[in-house]
């Protein structure tokens, strides 16, 4: 064999090994990365982070960008407590949402089907659903693997199967830490590529303990609470 022809047989080999590749990473890493969503679930029972939410061509441009901190557990309850543009607390539990605003002495509870702003309900994701809930509710996709703030991460793509789902958020992309198998940030799209919600996680930490309190429905002495 010719020089000549054992190179283009050795290109011709390595082409196909890399569509090979190709061609198996979709299906292939998708039931692995499920399969790890469920281990990093399993052990998951809560965690503290800080947090910043970006909004982009959305109808809230008052808050363009909020950052404060984020309280999560593994059984659903949300506690994000907001000190930038405004100090805010919004809870998440079973009987509903709260939004407590100081500067108005004023807790607004709405019930979770009518809380206007539904990030709050994605930011679960990943956390304490696994792989079959989303399997269930979601077409998947694996789009990548990438470096997020020094973390590898899987970037995975989920489209709402329901048409009244769809109609709030069009997909939701999650980047997975390989590490943790937790997300590290967020992103809804609601409608076109130019319009989201994005909740990046930073100082994050799993596993701790939060006290029962985070969570109770406190508040100051003379703050008024309205049913929305």
């Amino acid at each position: 064999m010719n020089r000549k022809r054992f190179l283009t047989l050795s290109a011709l080999y390595l082409a196909l090994c890399a569509i090979s590749t190709q061609l198996t990473f979709s299906a292939g890493d998708l039931n692995t990365t499920l399969t790890n969503i469920d281990k990093g679930t399993k052990r998951f029972k809560g965690a503290t982070a800080d947090v910043k939410i970006t909004r982009v061509g959305t109808p809230e441009a008052e808050d363009q960008e909020q950052q404060g901190k984020v309280y999560l557990l593994s059984d659903g309850k949300l506690r994000l407590d907001l000190t930038e543009p405004a100090e805010r607390t919004i809870l998440c539990l079973p009987d509903g949402v709260y939004h407590y605003k100081p500067s108005e002495a004023l807790v607004e509870r709405y019930k979770t089907s009518r809380w206007p702003r539904k990030i709050e309900q994605y930011m679960l994701l990943g956390f304490s659903t696994r792989g079959s809930q989303l399997k269930q509710d979601y077409i998947l996709t694996v789009l990548s693997e990438e470096t997020l703030d020094d973390n590898k991460v899987v970037l995975l793509e989920l489209t709402p199967k329901q048409e009244a789902a769809r109609a709030l958020v069009s997909k939701i992309h999650l980047w997975i830490s390989q590490s943790t198998w937790l997300p590290i940030q967020q992103r809804a799209f609601q409608g076109g590529p130019d319009s989201f919600v994005e909740v990046r996680y930073t100082q994050f930490a799993s596993n701790v303990n939060i006290s029962n309190d985070k969570f109770k429905t406190k508040w100051p002495k003379g703050t008024k609470t309205v049913n929305r």
